[in-house]
């Protein structure tokens, strides 16, 4: 499964500026329907901070007793 609407997105870009695909992200089947977004950031790559772009993966998970403002059990008790 691809996640890329758009064949010109691209992770690295080269001295030329010909650009590749070089990051992925692997979800498993059942994950992958759940995928929201799947995106790459060119803002740290164009101010020089790293040399390939930041990638981000949003899913749709259930939320969790933390997420909620609890903490979570600690088996301790």
């Amino acid at each position: 499964m691809t996640g890329w609407r758009l064949s010109s997105w691209h992770s690295w870009f080269g001295r030329s500026g010909i650009g590749f695909r070089f990051d992925h992200l692997f979800v498993s089947a059942p994950h992958a329907e759940r995928v929201l977004a799947c995106d790459y950031h060119q803002e740290a790559r164009e101010a020089g901070l790293a040399d390939h772009a930041v990638m981000t993966l949003r899913l749709d998970l259930p939320s969790t007793p933390g997420e909620q403002g609890e903490a979570p059990a600690t088996g301790v008790g």
